[in-house]
C-alpha cells in the first residue's frame, strides 16, 4: 500500500475512494498513484541529467526518464483526429495503463546510456501502434506480441 502522505487529499475522502473503486474497480486508484509517482521520478531524473550531462549520471537515471515519458506518450496523450485513440474505454485504459506499468517495474539490460533512449522510442512506437488499432483486434495482439519479444529481450 502506498503512505497516505503520497495521496493528495481528495483521494482520501472514503467518498471518493468507494466512488472510484465502484466506477473504475479495484487496484484502479493505487494504479494512478504508481503512475503519478513514476513521472515524478523522471522528472526529477531529467533534471539530474539536464544539469550533470548524459554520460555523467548512472544508467538508472535514463531508464527512469524513459518510463515516465513511455507513460506521458502512451496513456496520457491522445489523437483526438484517430476514431480510436480519440476516445478510450475504461476496460482498454486499465489494460493500457497496466501493461505500461509493467514495463515501468520491469528491469532491463543496457550496454550504455545511448541504449535507453533508442529501447524505449522502439517501445513507444509499438504502443502508439497499439493505441491507433481496435482493441483486442488481430493488429491489437500482433503489436502486442511485438512488444513482447522487444521486451523480453531486454531483460535481465
Amino acid at each position: 500500500m502506498i503512505p497516505s502522505t503520497v495521496i493528495p487529499s481528495i483521494w482520501n475522502i472514503p467518498k471518493c475512494r468507494k466512488s472510484l473503486k465502484k466506477s473504475a474497480g479495484e487496484g484502479w486508484l493505487d494504479a494512478v498513484i504508481q503512475t503519478k509517482d513514476i513521472l515524478l521520478r523522471g522528472k526529477e531524473a531529467m533534471e539530474q541529467i539536464n544539469i550533470l550531462g548524459d554520460d555523467s549520471v548512472p544508467i538508472g537515471f535514463h531508464d527512469r526518464f524513459w518510463k515516465s515519458e513511455l507513460i506521458d506518450f502512451v496513456i496520457l496523450q491522445q489523437d483526438a483526429f484517430d476514431d480510436i485513440d480519440a476516445s478510450t474505454p475504461m476496460e482498454r485504459q486499465k489494460h493500457m495503463l497496466s501493461s505500461v506499468l509493467k514495463v515501468a517495474d520491469t528491469e532491463f539490460k543496457y550496454k550504455g546510456f545511448e541504449e535507453v533512449s533508442v529501447f524505449f522510442k522502439e517501445v513507444i512506437n509499438i504502443y502508439k501502434q497499439m493505441n491507433y488499432s481496435e482493441f483486442n483486434s488481430e493488429e491489437f495482439k500482433k503489436h502486442e506480441s511485438n512488444l513482447d519479444s522487444l521486451l523480453k529481450g531486454r531483460m535481465n
